[in-house]
């Protein structure tokens, strides 16, 4: 066993970001647990950085406001040229798992200490 330090901030609110090597993405719908129903989907995206190790990130496709903005400008950083940027995160997986997004080979992690 081989100990070695965390890069961990050790004060609260420090940034510490992470750069990883990405050997797959995969895409899922995600419904938050005890939603009440309508409430909307967001679309979840695992990259796969190491051997069952996987970093997280969600989109919000059927949100409204600056979180809609924000996965608009994620899908066309990333969407095949003239793909429609989809209404529902059932539809954003289908088309992502189409192969019609670009995939990452390396990803930068943002962690914020919590003391």
């Amino acid at each position: 066993m081989t100990n070695t330090a965390s890069n961990a901030g050790i004060i609260s609110g420090q940034v510490t970001r992470t750069d990883y090597d990405v050997h797959g993405v995969y895409y899922c719908t995600h419904e938050k647990r005890y939603a009440e129903p309508g409430t909307p989907r967001t679309m979840r995206i695992d990259y796969c950085v190491g051997f069952n190790d996987y970093k997280s990130e969600w989109v919000c496709p059927e949100h409204t406001g600056y979180a809609r903005n924000k996965f608009e400008k994620w899908w066309s950083e990333r969407a095949a040229f003239g793909t429609p940027v989809p209404s529902t995160a059932k539809e954003a997986v289908a088309l992502a798992n189409q192969g019609l997004l670009a995939e990452p080979t390396q990803i930068t992690v943002k962690t914020v200490a919590v003391v």
